[in-house]
């Protein structure tokens, strides 16, 4: 009898310490499961800023070899001097001044090579980059209080 109660116990104790391991062992289905997560996901991979936005702007504004090659020479330099310009400057008002300037010359540069019906859509998509920002900053902002 004692051999019958001692067994019982010893079931009792092992059962639920191997289902908590299971889930814990990176199994599919279980709560813990981190190979959602893998390096390997296709979701989870950092993309090259410059290439998609190329991507974005070829795509939307139809530009030619030529355009293609001066507006990502133009993006390069954009993004280093916003680098050279986070690196310096402290003062966050600084900072903005700073970048909307770099956005300033980015886009004449940009207009001086585009066409007019380029010039159009150029235009039209930075005022909605400019409107998505200035919504997430209110939603933010609203989520906040």
């Amino acid at each position: 009898m004692k051999k019958i109660i001692l067994i019982l116990f010893l079931i009792g104790f092992i059962l639920p310490s191997t289902a908590q391991m299971n889930r814990g062992m990176n199994r599919s289905g279980g709560l813990n499961d981190m190979s959602r997560y893998s390096k390997g996901d296709p979701q989870r991979e950092k993309k090259d800023p410059v290439i998609e936005t190329m991507k974005y702007l070829k795509e939307e504004l139809s530009l030619d070899s030529f355009q293609e090659a001066a507006v990502k020479s133009y993006l390069l330099e954009n993004i280093a001097e916003s680098e050279k310009a986070n690196a310096i400057l402290i003062n966050p008002e600084d900072k903005k001044t700073k970048f909307e300037e770099l956005r300033k010359t980015f886009d004449e540069k940009t207009k001086s090579i585009l066409r007019p019906d380029q010039i159009e859509k150029f235009t039209k998509l930075s005022e909605d980059a400019k409107g998505n920002k200035k919504s997430k900053k209110k939603k933010k902002k609203e989520e906040e209080n």
